[in-house]
């Protein structure tokens, strides 16, 4: 699919961001794949037990024949290597977070090939702009 180790690692910190709220203060490219959480990222064992739940909930690891146990491996890098090894398996879906406008938020999965038919046919409509200005 599209999985790089790369774009899991901005998931990863993005969601991050919304577990440690000092994180913000954090460049992206300030970290290298091999980063502990509780060392270099400096996060409590409650903050990566939700970081988990979260990245779990996302790529739905879950459903993979042979789930990963992320909280088993402190280093970024680890988290890499297991959900590319778990999503080239079984990569069917994404989970993402309703805004809960009718009632609690909850996760709702879509199909990858769903995603990407809307992907495209945005692609298809959507020229790009020949001039930025800002």
């Amino acid at each position: 699919m599209f999985w790089t180790a790369k774009n899991i690692r901005r998931i990863i910190l993005d969601f991050l961001h919304q577990v440690v709220p000092d994180y913000s203060k954090i460049s992206f490219e300030q970290f290298q794949n091999g980063d502990d959480f509780f060392q270099d990222f400096g996060i409590s064992s409650m903050q990566l037990v939700e970081l988990t739940a979260h990245v779990n909930a996302f790529f739905q690891l879950f459903s993979a024949a042979n789930p990963p146990n992320l909280l088993k491996y402190p280093l970024l890098n680890e988290w890499i290597k297991l959900i590319l090894a778990a999503r080239s398996t079984k990569d069917e879906a994404l989970s993402f977070k309703s805004s809960g406008t009718t009632g609690a938020p909850r996760l709702i999965p879509h199909r990858i090939h769903c995603i990407n038919a809307e992907s495209n046919f945005l692609q298809s409509i959507i020229q790009k702009p020949k001039r930025i200005i800002s």
